[in-house]
């Protein structure tokens, strides 16, 4: 039996046109218009670091011009403290949607091998001690905000690469933590994320990351609304070396981020995709005296620019996508960045917010803004 109908008919001829516009070179008239597809995911950006130049009240004002979405993520003793309601508050006054991820996984080497307590003691989820308070607070932190998005996990794949029996006990206890979310507050959006990063293969990012990726989905898919991404892309397409001896020179450029660079993070999944944080740096940093990532603020605002083109060019193709967020507003100041981060061998953090350390826009803040500006939300 035939199954082709009027309608699917009128389709093919769309396409058929468009089609043959877009081979006569950048589509013009209405074949642009079918081309630009309303925005249905959200953009959102944090104010995660210590260092804070701007009130809180300042902070979100900034963020409501530029996203969508407050991206809440502290670490455990962090969310004990009692001005993250007036946070949660603030950032809904301003009329953003609010994001809460739980950063409760260490950062030094190996990183995200232990759970970081509230105490600041290091444990694993093996612990039944640790799973109950665990689980109290992802109940009081839920029913306190009723958040529209929580990621009560951060980065849980690389957990599994450096401590894989505290992964398995959480793996195979967050069923309990995902339907507890789900009883408190029904309509919040929930996925453990998975760093896309080069961990697994000695020779750089390659085939060996994407399958361990995509098993680490997978592990957590029957218990996700989404799947949530976390991707520093600069540490990945590095581009070709520009010196022979240390450091070894890069140059990493946006434009080198491949075309199915969504398709990619979705990690084989039907689930929405969820970028749960990203940036890209915006001067040069060295890792350990042996590699040097150049880059400036033109290449971290160009980054900006390449994520609208390709989550258009994705939703166009049909991919769903939640959510994309920026890391953080505001760069730690040079004291935290001297005294911490280059110590722990992380340095890049040191400039991966939309503005400097005394609260001036980047380009790349600009590139956001126009953005959220030229392209409204549409979702829900």
């Amino acid at each position: 039996m035939n199954s082709t109908t009027p309608a699917k008919l009128d389709r093919f001829r769309v396409f058929l046109w468009l089609f043959a516009a877009l081979q006569m070179g950048t589509p013009s008239g209405s074949a642009a218009e079918i081309l630009k597809q309303p925005r249905t995911y959200a953009i959102g950006l944090g104010y995660v670091t210590a260092h804070r130049p701007l009130s809180v009240t300042a902070a979100y004002d900034h963020i409501a011009r530029a996203a969508d979405i407050a991206y809440i993520q502290k670490t455990w003793s962090e969310w004990q403290r009692p001005e993250t309601l007036d946070e949660v508050t603030i950032a809904r006054h301003k009329g953003l949607k609010i994001y809460l991820a739980l950063d409760l996984l260490s950062y030094s080497a190996p990183p995200r091998r232990d759970v970081v307590l509230a105490d600041g003691a290091a444990s694993n989820f093996s612990s039944p001690a640790v799973q109950a308070a665990y689980l109290q607070l992802v109940t009081d932190l839920v029913r306190a905000y009723q958040p529209d998005y929580v990621v009560p996990l951060v980065e849980a794949n690389l957990h599994a690469a450096h401590n894989p029996g505290s992964y398995s006990a959480f793996k195979q206890w967050y069923p309990q933590v995902f339907q507890t979310i789900r009883r408190l507050s029904p309509g919040t959006r929930i996925g453990v994320s998975m760093s896309y990063a080069d961990y697994m293969s000695p020779s750089g990012f390659g085939a060996e990351d994407r399958e361990a990726y995509r098993r680490a989905i997978k592990d957590f898919e029957p218990y996700s609304d989404m799947v949530c991404a976390s991707v520093y892309p600069f540490l990945l397409y590095v581009g070709p070396r520009l010196t022979t001896s240390p450091p070894l020179t890069f140059h990493p450029r946006p434009s080198g981020i491949p075309e199915d660079f969504f398709n990619e993070l979705a990690g084989g999944s039907s689930l929405p995709l969820f970028i749960s944080e990203t940036s890209w740096v915006s001067r040069t940093f060295d890792i350990a005296g042996i590699i040097r990532i150049q880059s400036s603020p033109e290449d971290q605002s160009d980054y900006v620019a390449r994520l609208t083109e390709l989550a258009g060019r994705a939703q166009a193709q049909g991919q769903k996508i939640e959510a994309i967020n920026f890391v953080s507003l505001v760069d730690p100041d040079e004291r935290s960045c001297d005294a911490a981060l280059t110590a722990s061998g992380l340095s890049w953090f040191c400039s991966l917010a939309l503005m400097n350390s005394t609260a001036q826009d980047k380009p790349a803040f600009v590139t956001m803004e126009t953005w959220k500006r030229d392209e409204p939300y549409r979702g829900p």
